[in-house]
């Protein structure tokens, strides 16, 4: 059971948004809403209702062709995705093979594509490896990620240890920001209350979280707060 909310000020401020579809069709139809620190808002649909779009416009993948996205006060409107990110933004995304993972890369180097640049990682274009092992290490480990060595191939993981990977280098970098998408899709029980579970402590951390998940279930158990999309409108919150 998780602990009541406690939300502050506004992270996320998404206002009068729209964008399109890859097909040019209006997907995302002047959606304005908030989502406060220390608290998941969830977003609650039939996939294809504009969820996709929605998410990508936030974190920088998708220019939007009207209205704004503000992250803690700074206007992010249509830039890059490193960009957003720099604003403090996490992404788990909704197909951890096609965005959250490179298979053919090892676990360490899966866990560095997000902060490679950090001085952590590298110093003058040269990366860490001996530090970034340890630090991958101790991830795997915090995250129960079941492998021999971080060298082993991402691809070689069972689902549930490569959603773990995604999971984890996503919230270890602290964000203000957690935007989840189906995080717990095609997993087992086991895997996904642990993930359930990390996602709640990122919001007891003072993270705003912006859920988008078909499982009711999911919806149910993890929110602060609901919002119903339908033909990439909101129905209420």
């Amino acid at each position: 059971q998780k602990a009541a909310c406690r939300a502050a000020e506004p992270v996320l401020k998404v206002e009068h948004l729209s964008c399109q579809s890859a097909r040019k069709l209006p997907a995302v139809k002047d959606m304005s809403f908030e989502v406060r620190a220390g608290e998941i808002l969830s977003v609650c649909g039939v996939d294809g209702n504009g969820q996709s779009e929605l998410v990508k416009a936030i974190c920088g993948l998708l220019k939007p062709t009207g209205g704004t996205v503000i992250v803690d006060g700074t206007d992010v409107t249509g830039r890059p995705a490193r960009e957003v990110l720099r604003h403090g933004v996490a992404h788990i995304p909704e197909d951890r093979h096609k965005m959250g993972m490179v298979a053919r890369m090892n676990i360490r180097e899966n866990l560095s594509l997000m902060s490679y640049r950090h001085s952590s990682f590298s110093r003058r274009g040269v990366m860490r490896w001996r530090w970034i092992d340890r630090h991958a290490a101790e991830l795997c480990a915090q995250f129960n990620v079941k492998t021999p060595s971080v060298s082993q191939l991402a691809g070689n993981l069972s689902g549930g240890n490569q959603q773990k990977v995604v999971v984890g280098r996503e919230l270890d970098r602290k964000p203000r920001l957690l935007v989840a998408v189906h995080p717990s899709r095609g997993l087992d029980i086991g895997a996904t209350k642990y993930i359930q579970n990390r996602i709640v402590e990122a919001r007891d951390r003072g993270a705003a979280v912006l859920l988008v998940s078909t499982e009711l279930d999911e919806i149910l158990e993890l929110s602060d707060r609901i919002m119903v999309l339908y033909e990439g409108e909101i129905m209420g919150i």
